[in-house]
């Protein structure tokens, strides 16, 4: 063999390892990238359940205050609001938790296969989405949201006076809270 054949042969195992060492960077950049969506999904799963912990315990706790003495009834107002406020944290966790498994199933899995050169069928989320089962949980929340804001303020305006400003103006408010809510996150709701 010549000189220039051999040179000629150095470049091109040169231009391999290049394009090589290219497709392993790539692999390690969408391992990272999955590595990363899976932990943020991971930490919205747990956030969830967090968060209904958290509401219940405060509701629990709003409705013992309540009903422990006379003259704390107004305290029950503010049940709407707690249910209101954890149910939009929780169906905003769901949204930002199907963008990341979006990204993820249609972004990161296609493209780290094709590198890897597998079958993007045995990736996670797509074959989650595949073999899913559709769950009660967002509406669980959203209808939990209406019935307990609405018991308690037809409880509170039947136990006071039908009249009473201060639940009229808390129920508008609340209403209008509620409407917000369900229609904001009407297309999560499966």
């Amino acid at each position: 063999m010549n000189i220039e054949a051999l040179e000629v042969e150095d470049e091109i195992e040169d231009e391999i390892e290049v394009n090589h060492s290219d497709v392993d960077r790539q692999i390690l950049h969408y391992q990272a990238l999955r590595e990363d969506v899976r932990t943020e999904i991971k930490t919205r799963i747990q956030q969830r359940d967090n968060f209904s912990t958290q509401f219940i315990t405060a509701l629990g706790a709003i409705v013992a205050v309540a009903f422990a003495k006379d003259g704390f009834e107004k305290v029950i107002l503010i049940a709407p609001l707690i249910v209101i406020y954890y149910t939009m944290q929780i169906m905003y966790s769901y949204r930002v938790h199907d963008i990341l498994a979006r990204y993820l199933r249609e972004e990161i899995e296609p493209t780290l296969t094709r590198l890897c050169k597998g079958n993007p069928e045995h990736e996670w989320e797509r074959y989650y989405k595949k073999n899913a089962k559709p769950g009660i949980r967002r509406k669980f929340f959203i209808y939990v949201m209406w019935m307990v804001s609405v018991g308690i303020l037809a409880y509170y305006m039947n136990v006071t006076s039908i009249k009473n400003t201060t639940a009229i103006a808390a129920g508008i408010i609340y209403l209008a809270a509620m409407l917000w809510v369900t229609f904001t996150f009407k297309r999560d709701i499966k």
